[in-house]
């Protein structure tokens, strides 16, 4: 918890009661908003954008219910570590959209294989003109992340390392300042 709010530690060390101690932060400066419920930011999201769940231990079935009382279970994309739980969530409901890990081209074709979804989370490592062709080629829709160095950069006004980025043209990127994001990305006429 300690990029996104004043708490040190792992979320999973704290109770819910225990983390409203906490402000949220964007980058170094402190907000006076407190860590919501999953339930809040479903409301809070709902019919506006699609929310990435960055989902780790989780009750695959408790979690997809409450997403379908919020008739949000179409409206959320996973990126999710464990590969039991991608099945468990494909099982459930075969539209859920995952974001399996694609570090490299083996990775690629067995999730493309096993999981059959059209969206893959490629990092530094797999993101480059090759894998794209054969994503493209392949009906993939390729996630990437900004979180880092891009989305730093382009706080400060900077875009050379979001550019580069660009230049291969992911269909979904992560950023910690989407209204930032969106206008470059409209500027640039890659947002309508």
């Amino acid at each position: 918890i300690d990029r996104t709010t004043t708490g040190k530690g792992l979320l999973k060390d704290y109770t819910y009661c225990q983390l409203q101690e906490f402000n949220l932060k964007i980058n170094d400066s402190v907000t006076s908003y407190k860590v919501p419920k999953l339930s809040d930011i479903l409301v809070l999201a709902k019919d506006k954008i699609i929310l990435n769940l960055d989902l780790k231990d989780i009750k695959p079935l408790s979690f997809y219910m409450l997403l379908k009382e919020y008739e949000m279970e179409h409206n959320v994309m996973s990126f999710i570590w464990n590969k039991e739980t991608i099945k468990e969530l494909i099982n459930i409901d075969s539209l859920y959209a995952v974001l399996p890990l694609s570090a490299n081209k083996s990775e690629m074709e067995s999730n493309l294989e096993s999981y059959q979804s059209p969206l893959q989370h490629f990092i530094e490592e797999s993101y480059n003109p090759e894998n794209m062709i054969w994503a493209h080629e392949n009906g993939i829709k390729v996630f990437v992340n900004s979180l880092w160095d891009e989305d730093i950069d382009l706080n400060n006004g900077n875009t050379y390392s979001l550019d580069s980025l660009l230049v291969l043209r992911p269909a979904i990127i992560q950023t910690d300042h989407p209204k930032l994001m969106i206008d470059y990305l409209k500027k640039k006429g890659l947002h309508d």
